[in-house]
């Protein structure tokens, strides 16, 4: 063997140990990225936790549902809420009402107008469908509107 054919098999060899070196570098850096992107994705995730807590400790929304009452004769409109409570309690349960927060704001004559937490809406008037009986009397609950004001639900009264 020459001279030259060794220098160029040193050569060669050197250059593979140099290319060895840099895919152990490369590899390294790989994992630091994959590392680093993990880390990343956390924080992403961690962020949409954040917001929604926040959404949660924001103070709920209230839902106005307009609805009339169909009966046979005149009634009060506290028999009607402590209706609305006690099918509220028997459907949902006491932890449902106590979320749900039902409340008659209005009440009497041909309009009659319930506030409950925004999250309940669909469950409220589920329950308004389920009173059949207040105070003796047949009624028959019926949802007119929803309103995310007291304002609007009053001009859907008229």
């Amino acid at each position: 063997m020459d001279r030259l054919t060794a220098l160029l098999v040193l050569a060669l060899a050197a250059s593979y140990a140099a290319i060895a070196m840099l895919l152990v570098r490369v590899r390294r850096l790989e994992y630091r990225i994959q590392g680093l992107s993990g880390l990343l994705e956390k924080a992403v995730s961690f962020d949409r936790v954040l917001r929604k807590l926040e959404r949660a400790m924001r103070r709920p929304r209230r839902r106005y549902i307009v609805f009339r009452v169909v009966s046979e004769k005149p009634v009060d409109p506290g028999s009607v809420e402590q209706a609305i409570e006690e099918k509220f309690r028997e459907v949902l349960g006491e932890a449902g009402y106590t979320l749900a927060r039902p409340k008659l704001v209005q009440g009497g004559g041909d309009c009659w107008i319930l506030r409950v937490r925004h999250t309940y809406k669909n469950h409220a008037i589920a329950v308004l469908g389920l009173v059949r009986e207040v105070g003796g009397t047949r009624v028959l609950l019926v949802p007119v509107a929803t309103s995310g004001t007291i304002r609007r639900a009053r001009s859907r009264c008229s």
